[in-house]
């Protein structure tokens, strides 16, 4: 009897952790990773808890960045809260908003100005002219010269 649970709750281990595998694959391909706004919502929070559409618990930001990284190219150590967001260089923050789908092309400064902790007006109907003035404002806050790579 004893080695009938033991078993059991061996084939139940390997039952979740199959399911938790094809939960995160499809997890890893939702559309949401590539919606604007997301860049924001997985850096900012420490804690995070990620769903499936079923509401079953896929993981937390914790459990999950090192699959996160690999879907955001966000660096494992920003989403791991191990370093500061301001360790990653300009270039590398803005190359992680390049992954991102916007039906507004002012929406990528907008939603970018968090990243760099600047301010600046928004502006109807500016589109392009936004993401300059976002640079503009980096420029004036930091010494970093990634930004024109």
């Amino acid at each position: 009897m004893e080695t009938g649970n033991a078993e059991n709750r061996a084939g139940y281990r390997k039952i979740q952790y199959c399911y938790n595998q094809a939960a995160i694959l499809s997890f890893a391909s939702s559309r949401w990773f590539r919606r604007e706004w997301t860049l924001q919502e997985l850096i900012g929070p420490a804690n995070f808890v990620f769903f499936s559409k079923e509401w079953t618990e896929v993981g937390t930001k914790s459990t999950l960045h090192g699959i996160l990284a690999k879907i955001t190219d966000i660096d494992l150590d920003i989403l791991a809260n191990t370093k500061n967001l301001k360790s990653a260089d300009v270039a590398k923050r803005i190359s992680w908003a390049s992954h991102r789908d916007t039906t507004r092309l002012k929406d990528i400064a907008y939603y970018l100005m968090s990243l760099f902790d600047v301010n600046i007006p928004m502006l109807y109907g500016e589109a392009w002219k936004a993401f300059l003035r976002l640079q503009e404002e980096i420029m004036k806050h930091s010494d970093d010269h990634s930004l024109f790579a």
